[in-house]
């Protein structure tokens, strides 16, 4: 499945992602990416699907991402943490982070301190998370 994405996202390249925004999805669990990938397929956007963070982070400044769209709960380095250090190191790229999980105190925290700049639950909804990638990566 994350071949396919990959293999999607190569071609697309070759259409002009220098006229696109690129936009980073993260979520270790593949049936999620490729609802999200039917979801926010879009002209205007180049999105390259990871199945981890420490993935994602390898290829953040050879492709430069205007956004980063994570799940929380994943193996290795959760998504709270993942986009911390996002913003951390990078803090001009937007974030988002999509749960189905329990939303602790300090992820709250993050997003009203402006750590992360979204929080949307599972189940979402395809308009609403739709029209936040087009706010979040207008700016």
């Amino acid at each position: 499945m994350i071949q396919e994405l990959r293999r999607e996202a190569l071609l697309e390249q070759s259409k002009g992602i220098e006229q696109r925004k690129v936009i980073f999805v993260v979520d270790d669990e593949a049936m999620l990416l490729r609802a999200l990938a039917r979801v926010l397929r879009d002209p205007d956007y180049h999105i390259f699907y990871f199945e981890s963070p420490v993935e994602a982070l390898t290829r953040i400044d050879e492709l430069k991402p205007v956004l980063i769209v994570s799940d929380n709960s994943m193996p290795g380095m959760t998504g709270f943490d993942f986009l911390r250090k996002v913003r951390a190191d990078r803090p001009t790229i937007r974030t988002l982070m999509l749960t189905g999980g329990y939303i602790g105190a300090e992820i709250r925290a993050s997003v009203a301190a402006g750590e992360i700049d979204r929080l949307i639950e599972k189940p979402w909804d395809g308009d609403l998370l739709r029209k936040t990638l087009r706010e979040l990566s207008a700016r």
